[in-house]
């Protein structure tokens, strides 16, 4: 930081990263007392009034999208312009400390109008994917869409990137895996949209586009069980799909709706059903203990997970992100933590979790967590 002299450091937050990010706003005010500290992301588009005062040392807030308002925020910065409430989407102190939070700026409608290489800057080598995230390395991450219609209680996708799902187009794509084929040397890539095969024609269409390429990228996606069909997941496999990573979340129906998915157990079994067909891999997740469950109901699910015979089987416990639905659901049916820090809401270690269903307390959520891993688990 004394070396290169930053005039603007912005930093991403996420919940269980926020702690962190805080902290480093303080040490980059220690070491650059005149630099701007920016902070975006979903933890503080969400709670941007609290993120302000829980960290004294930011300067602004960037929420939701952040490409234009940022670049608004810097070229006005450049300018000595402090007209900082003619910013969409900023939030900022004024002089006696009371925080600002400006209007929302609308989410972009046409992606393709953001500029190409995603990830021209940065040296991806450095990078290393999740094992359900790849086939082969390097292997790099492409989102092709923002913005969600489903309603899961313990996701922020919606609030975040908006609920009407917008798209970069086929060819827009096709030239962004080009840059990370030929530029950056990849041999395979990550679908890590939430819901890769949300708009079936538009999947097909680019299925088609990645077929006709023939760029010798083999990759991975995220989707739903009930998103999927036997001629579309032919499709991506033609064009080189050979991973796919589903949200199953729970064997119980009554848990299903209670979180908001918007799926059935049988429609979901269905799905799983033909992408085994299809000749994938898949990796399958599920949350434990969820508000409402009882032990049977956690053994059902991993009697469900057994029968679904995953690759790759993930187990998580909730974790009641706050802005959530299903935060609230942890708050009115008792169970969440009075004593947390953010670096407690984090989805790999559950040792002390932030949320604690009353029918299981918190040693017999450790068992369930620990015994799912020990019958099942990371293969």
């Amino acid at each position: 930081l004394r070396t290169s002299g930053y005039n603007v450091v912005a930093l991403p937050v996420f919940t269980p990263t926020a702690d962190y990010a805080f902290h480093t706003a303080s040490l980059v005010k220690e070491v650059l007392p005149h630099s701007k500290v920016v902070l975006g992301g979903i933890h503080v588009t969400s709670l941007p009034e609290l993120s302000m005062e829980q960290c004294p040392n930011c300067d602004f807030i960037i929420r939701h999208e952040g490409e234009f308002t940022f670049d608004e925020l810097l070229v006005a910065i450049a300018d000595g312009n402090r007209e900082w409430s003619e910013i969409p989407g900023l939030v900022w102190r004024r002089p006696d400390g009371s925080v600002i939070v400006n209007a929302q700026r609308p989410f972009i409608g046409q992606l393709d109008n953001l500029p190409t290489g995603f990830y021209a800057d940065l040296d991806l080598q450095r990078y290393v994917p999740h094992a359900t995230q790849y086939v082969r390395l390097p292997n790099y991450p492409v989102m092709t869409q923002r913005g969600c219609p489903y309603q899961c209680s313990y996701c922020e996708a919606s609030t975040v990137l908006g609920k009407k799902t917008r798209f970069f187009s086929p060819a827009r794509i096709i030239e962004e895996l080009k840059v990370l084929k030929y530029e950056k040397g990849a041999r395979g890539f990550y679908f890590q949209d939430s819901t890769f095969t949300i708009k079936r024609a538009w999947t097909m269409e680019l299925m088609e586009l990645l077929a006709r390429e023939d760029l010798g990228l083999l990759w991975c996606c995220n989707t739903r069980a009930d998103r999927v069909d036997p001629e579309l997941l032919d499709a991506m496999y033609q064009a080189g799909c050979r991973q796919i990573a589903l949200g199953i979340e729970s064997g119980n129906q009554e848990s299903l709706d209670l979180v908001r998915k918007g799926t059935t157990v049988e429609k979901q079994t269905q799905g799983v059903q033909w992408v085994r067909k299809a000749g994938l891999r898949y990796a399958l997740s599920y949350i434990l203990c969820l508000p409402g469950e009882t032990e049977e109901m956690v053994q059902n699910t991993l009697n469900y997970a057994k029968s679904l015979g995953g690759h790759i089987a993930m187990f998580y416990l909730p974790v009641p992100y706050p802005g959530s639905q299903l935060y609230q659901t942890c708050k009115e049916m008792g169970g969440l933590r009075r004593d947390v820090n953010w670096s407690d809401f984090i989805s790999i270690d559950f040792d002390d979790p932030v949320y604690v269903n009353p029918n299981f307390g918190i040693e017999g959520m450790r068992h369930w967590y620990k015994h799912a891993y020990k019958n099942l688990g990371l293969s």
